[in-house]
């Protein structure tokens, strides 16, 4: 069964047991948390903060759906300079990540985090490189967290370093591990050649997670051709993962919002 959840940036400075009392309301199965949003720049006590998150989330019901924007927080990480003490430090950073991610459950972590992962100082294909011996370095420990590491294709007017869902996986190919797999963002497509549905249908031995939002980063509309084409691609290939509202804007009013997208999302019985 598809799983519907929303990342919690949405809810901007909202108390996270008050999201998530939205999310359960709205009918919303999980949450997918930017970690920086709850646990600041790490130095507080995590083992603390771990505790808080399960029980607020066990209190509404609401599961754990993964990580995204890894590398916002805390300061000066960056996985394709080749300053190696930085790299080493964000990579440590991601495998702290998962741990935390193992004590909510497991789940996917997306690896977009633009400004950290583009090329600074080096070449792109240097830092297609680095990029891909990071990922190497730190999949069995993912994996062994119950987690997958989901390096995520982003358009160039994000990055430099991984446009496309074929470049993606060309490095998951490389890297071959199961504690790194793909996922697919309906707003980072503006580089494909191919409809949403066919790179679904294309990428589908790699598909471990869905963003949801509309082209343009907001809450996804009218459910037009494209989306019934891209959510029947979905259904064809059996797709059991999280579909998980990612938008780049605070609502002002978030419940409302989350009722149109339960609303759009009923049109495809998801």
């Amino acid at each position: 069964m598809v799983g519907k959840a929303l990342c919690n940036e949405l809810f901007g400075d909202t108390r996270f047991s008050d999201a998530l009392e939205i999310i359960r309301r709205t009918g919303f199965d999980g949450v997918e948390i930017a970690p920086h949003t709850l646990f600041g720049d790490f130095s507080g006590d995590l083992r603390r903060k771990i505790v808080e998150i399960r029980r607020a989330m066990d209190g509404e019901g609401v599961a754990f759906a993964g990580f995204h924007w890894l590398l916002v927080g805390p300061a000066d990480l960056h996985i394709t300079t080749p300053e190696a003490d930085v790299r080493r430090r964000s990579w440590d950073h991601i495998r702290k990540l998962a741990d935390l991610a193992g004590e909510l459950g497991g789940g996917p972590m997306t690896l977009g985090s633009p400004a950290q992962r583009s090329s600074r100082g080096c070449s792109i294909p240097q830092a297609v490189s680095y990029l891909t011996d990071g990922l190497r370095e730190v999949a069995e420990h993912v994996a062994s967290t119950g987690s997958v590491l989901l390096p995520e294709a982003l358009p160039r007017s994000q990055s430099d370093v991984m446009n496309t869902l074929d470049e993606a996986r060309k490095i998951i190919d490389e890297v071959s591990s199961p504690g790194v797999s793909g996922m697919f963002d309906f707003h980072n497509t503006e580089d494909e050649q191919a409809s949403w549905g066919e790179l679904i249908g294309s990428y589908r031995d790699y598909l471990t997670h869905v963003h949801l939002n509309a082209p343009d980063g907001g809450i996804p509309g009218r459910p037009d051709e494209d989306y019934r084409q891209a959510f029947k691609a979905l259904d064809d290939i059996g797709y059991k993962g999280w579909i998980s509202l990612e938008i780049f804007t605070t609502p002002t009013d978030p419940e409302a919002a989350l009722r149109t997208v339960v609303d759009f999302l009923g049109h495809f019985s998801v």
